[in-house]
């Protein structure tokens, strides 16, 4: 038992003894250090106290002459921590030295000790790095004085030295006989991967008997996975049926599936691993709100909201109308979610004509019943896969947690040759030769970039949910925002980290956001130094990649909410997850992996990723199943009631503060316009649309703080809104036949080709396809769409005329 130092959530020191039993993990840093950044969070400094707050960091044992006294005058809570955990590291490296001097231990347990002291070091000189980047070497110097000679060099022109002493001490203690007997049993099901040679297991080649189980030491798997801890056991047996080809890239060793070199394993599967990579990492916060390249200097938005195929093919026919009347070359930045971003990822990726892809101009009078049911336009044409049918033929080839994203990918991306999950994203070539001359290794590595043309920003929305293993809800989802060139969650939500929960134990604290990467190198390792910001910071690559197919079946795995909330891991989309630290914000902290899902649980409209931006003008296709209220007057003196997300879209109704959290979705907050402001909206969208008229609004409105999203608030956006209603100067223009086949679709009705016309179900619209909807349905609700822009053309040129 070897005396350590655990941390508490009032930062007291406490010693206790780890028993490490024989087929037990040993115990690593890592949780301490788990420990300690979870919980500085709750620290502050004379200086920095909120008023009627109690210092609450205090040694309560006396201090051994190994750890030097702490002074007061740290610069901030995050540092002191920083500080403090390298200091019991190195105390703990110290005593473990002492163990094996002091005791009388057998070989195997003097190396177990030995690879403990070793991951002390290395934790305690990364730590000690960090610190010395904030200004602190001195002090540094001053409190590393300990009796281990390793950790007395761990200082700032030390650090070779003591990286050099743990690197030899892990090599020389490296045992590949278990000492376990063996005959005709199997080693590798109790022991890992090892054989059995002259009757005992031995650990096969590379690997260490350690913790009771062969496997890679820390220093050595960083050695070969060039930055991270690269596990090569897929967990899978081969024994009699041989590797499955899901797992990737494997061979059979010792009757266990392993990656083969050159691949590491992640939630079974073995992926390509691209070693440590160098990307811009840029911080977002309220200390430094200047958003990246084109994404920091948008002034018009186009916001496509979510809705399955719904919000597909009112996408398409906003599209169509724009680009007939030349408007999207005025569009800065393209944001979507969900149905939206499948949409929305077509357009702006795949390489076809514009006609061809979206359609030619139509007029009411032309949509007979005949030519609704042509084939769509190719972007139209993507809503008729049956993704059920994708699902199941992929379901036990792709892992669960992918089944989601490669089933959308396939059912419509794949048609554009965008479908491979593997392609990187960049905004442009120039981005993408400057990526590689950084990146060696990814050169010759496929890359997908946006049509020339298309709006230089395009913004998907997506949130990041609980870790594994715990449980998510509106307290502690936050949003993520995928794009070819960044990618992340700009802002700590509500300036302060989240808690989730846990079936059993205390409340996890985390730090999440804070700024955005490189798209390419999303989803990697923590970077090392304290510094997670700069033009070229080095990061284990991501062993699973940001695709654009990726990007879109984030965004639209509307399911993700739900499951989180629920604590279900292994089915939602999962990614690992680090915060970019600011000097006032964050703490130090490794990646974890996230369950990721819908935009739609958060923002389903995607405009409060443009008021991030401070976009001044906003275009809202609000592609919602919800009608206007019949009998509700939004226009009266009566105020709104307290439900009155039951008679208009809760999507928009949540940007006035009227947003809830509910089992599968939490708007609480996404509150960005005044309350006192939605009632005029509606009244006017409402008396447009019992006119016959589409329900299209222009109001200029004052935008809101909103800490939670990090939106400063305090300037006016021109906001125009597009809202899914019958429109009946558009219907009164179509042939009788048509009319008639929504006539019978409409007050209940079952029949028709367009029933619900145009509040078309997200699911099951029609029996026996999840998502699908028919290329009649899908070109009459594009039709009404473009004809309804095309009628407010003054509306949408004064959002996206480039003359203002």
């Amino acid at each position: 038992a070897l005396p350590i130092w655990n941390l508490s959530a009032n930062f007291r020191v406490d010693k206790f003894f780890l028993h490490r039993p024989v087929q037990e993990p040993i115990w690593q840093l890592h949780d301490l250090a788990t420990i300690v950044r979870t919980h500085s969070v709750e620290l502050c400094l004379p200086s920095t106290c909120p008023r009627g707050s109690q210092l609450v960091y205090a040694l309560t044992h006396p201090i051994p002459r190994h750890l030097p006294p702490l002074q007061h005058g740290y610069p901030h809570p995050t540092a002191m921590a920083s500080k403090l955990l390298a200091l019991l590291a190195l105390f703990a490296a110290a005593r473990a030295e002492e163990a094996c001097s002091e005791a009388e231990l057998e070989e195997s347990e003097q190396r177990e000790v030995a690879d403990l002291r070793v991951e002390f070091l290395q934790v305690a000189s990364a730590t000690l790095q960090r610190s010395a980047v904030q200004g602190e070497t001195e002090a540094i110097k001053t409190a590393v004085q300990t009796k281990s000679s390793a950790a007395a060099n761990a200082t700032s022109e030390g650090y070779a030295e003591a990286n050099a002493t743990v690197t030899s001490a892990d090599s020389e203690f490296c045992q590949v006989n278990t000492r376990k007997f063996c005959m005709w049993n199997d080693c590798s099901q109790h022991w890992g991967p090892s054989t059995c040679s002259m009757m005992a297991c031995r650990c096969l080649p590379g690997l260490c008997f350690v913790n009771g189980r062969c496997q890679e030491t820390a220093t050595r798997a960083k050695q070969a996975g060039a930055g991270r801890q690269c596990q090569r056991d897929t967990g899978g047996s081969c024994r009699f049926m041989g590797c499955s080809s899901s797992r990737g890239p494997t061979h059979c060793v010792a009757g266990r599936c392993q990656c083969q070199p050159g691949h590491c394993q992640d939630a079974g599967m073995c992926r390509k691993d691209d070693g440590v990579v160098k990307a811009e990492v840029v911080q977002i916060n309220d200390y430094s709100r200047q958003f990246p390249g084109h994404q920091g200097n948008i002034h018009s938005a186009l916001c496509m909201s979510g809705g399955g195929s719904r919000a597909l093919s009112v996408a398409m026919g906003a599209f169509r109308a724009l680009e007939h009347l030349g408007l999207m070359s005025g569009v800065d930045a393209l944001s979507s979610v969900s149905g939206g971003s499948w949409a929305s990822s077509i357009y702006m990726f795949a390489h076809v004509p514009t006609v061809k892809l979206l359609g030619a101009p139509t007029t009411p009078t032309q949509l007979s019943m005949a030519a609704l049911r042509a084939r769509p336009a190719a972007l139209g044409a993507t809503a008729q896969s049956n993704t059920l049918q994708i699902a199941a033929g992929l379901l036990g080839k792709v892992p669960l947690d992918e089944l989601w994203t490669r089933t959308i990918a396939k059912a419509y991306l794949a048609p554009f040759k965008l479908g491979d999950v593997n392609a990187f994203m960049a905004p442009d070539v120039a981005t993408v030769q400057r990526i590689e001359t950084a990146n060696r290794q990814l050169r010759g590595q496929t890359f997908l970039t946006p049509v020339s043309g298309r709006p230089r920003t395009f913004v998907m929305s997506g949130v990041i949910l609980a870790p594994e293993g715990l449980k998510g809800g509106g307290s502690n989802t936050v949003p993520l925002q995928m794009s070819p060139d960044f990618s992340g969650s700009p802002f700590y939500p509500d300036n302060q980290p989240v808690k989730y929960v846990q079936d059993m134990g205390p409340q996890v604290t985390k730090q999440v956001g804070g700024g955005l990467i490189e798209s390419f190198a999303f989803g990697s390792e923590a970077p090392t130094q304290w510094a997670t910001a700069g033009p070229a910071v080095p990061v284990a690559a991501p062993l699973k990649r940001l695709s654009l197919a990726r990007a879109v079946g984030i965004s639209s795995a509307a399911f993700a909410g739900l499951v989180s909330k629920l604590g279900i891991s292994g089915v939602s989309p999962r990614e690992s997850v680090w915060p970019v630290l600011s000097t006032n914000e964050g703490f130090p902290q490794a990646a974890s992996k996230h369950e990721l899902g819908d935009g739609y649980v958060m923002d389903n409209l995607g405009v409060v990723a443009m008021l991030q931006r401070r976009a001044t003008r906003i275009a809202s296709f609000v592609s919602t199943t919800t009608p206007l209220s019949r009998t509700l007057d939004f226009c009266s003196a009566a105020p709104l009631p307290p439900d009155v997300t039951q008679s208009v879209s809760d999507d928009l109704a949540s940007l006035f503060g009227y947003g809830k959290d509910t089992m599968t979705a939490f708007m609480a907050r996404a509150h960005v316009f005044r309350r006192e402001d939605f009632k005029p909206v509606l009244c006017e969208l409402q008396r447009l649309q019992r006119s016959g008229k589409p329900a299209v609004v222009l109001k200029q409105l004052p935008v809101q703080q909103n800490r939670w999203w990090g939106v400063a608030g305090g300037w006016n956006v021109d906001f125009l809104i597009y809202y899914n209603d019958v429109c009946g100067d558009f219907e009164a223009g179509l042939p009788k036949e048509t009319r008639d086949q929504i006539a019978m679709g409409r007050n209940g009705g079952l029949i028709g080709a367009f029933v619900n016309f145009p509040h078309y179900k997200t699911t099951f619209q029609n029996a026996a396809d999840a998502t699908g909807l028919t290329p009649a349905q899908v070109n009459l609700l594009a039709a009404q769409v473009e004809y309804s822009v095309k009628q407010n053309e003054a509306l949408f040129r004064n959002i996206f005329s480039r003359e203002r």
